[in-house]
């Protein structure tokens, strides 16, 4: 919450407190029509913002294909050599490389985290196998396929030595490599991806609070989930994260 409402105020100005008011509105709309009503959103907006953002980055890439061979290059040779952990050997880069990887890799895709299953359960299926497919298929697209373009694109553009991270370093390549559109395509598929992943996680909580407290839990779970989502938009939330 707090990563798109700093993009919202440094592509057009929008204050964090206003983003986050949005997004609770939006969000409310959604998640108190229940399930089927969630669905419906995400199955319509997901895919929008992912061919959306692909299609941003592949742009990115095409235009500078001449060095797509030498990117590809320099990520091996990084991964294993020093440049990887400051100070670091071989072996000490390797497990950092690793480390970071898992991490990242889990909180793109939430593979074996637990999480994902919750709403697969819940999906409406008339051969257990297409739904064990559709959920092989998610970190297929978000990982191997939305995270390598958008690398591909940071490494291309140089922004790597920025000094930027996250989705401040996305929106910089982008805007190097697609002038006037290219801060506007990150900007709204992060808006995207943080608005499906808060609807997403909403109904995990809502599962969640169901098991433990019953069917009376889930009204003021989702009202105190919709109260949260501005005062996220204004925190700093690195220790989330990392408890996370």
């Amino acid at each position: 919450i707090n990563n798109i409402a700093q993009s919202m105020n440094d592509s057009f100005g929008f204050d964090h407190m206003l983003t986050g008011g949005v997004l609770a509105i939006l969000l409310a709309l959604v998640i108190l029509g229940g399930i089927k009503r969630i669905a419906y959103i995400t199955s319509r907006v997901v895919p929008v913002m992912a061919t959306l953002y692909v299609i941003g980055a592949l742009s990115v890439i095409f235009y500078n294909l001449e060095n797509l061979g030498p990117s590809f290059i320099s990520v091996f040779q990084d991964a294993f050599t020093g440049s990887a952990a400051t100070g670091g050997f071989v072996g000490a880069a390797f497990a950092y490389a690793f480390t970071k990887g898992v991490n990242r890799g889990l909180f793109s895709n939430e593979a074996g985290q637990g999480s994902a299953p919750i709403a697969h359960a819940a999906a409406k299926a008339d051969e257990p196998v297409s739904e064990g497919m559709v959920s092989i298929l998610e970190p297929f697209i978000d990982t191997i396929i939305i995270c390598s373009v958008t690398g591909l694109a940071i490494i291309l553009s140089g922004e790597y030595i920025s000094g930027e991270s996250g989705a401040n370093l996305s929106v910089l390549a982008f805007s190097k490599m697609l002038p006037f559109v290219g801060e506007y395509v990150v900007t709204f598929g992060l808006m995207l991806f943080a608005f499906t992943t808060l609807v997403a996680w909403s109904f995990y909580g809502e599962k969640s609070v169901y098991f433990i407290f019953g069917q009376k839990s889930i009204v003021p779970f989702r009202l105190l989930w919709i109260f949260v989502i501005p005062i996220g938009s204004m925190m700093d939330l690195k220790f989330i994260w990392l408890l996370a």
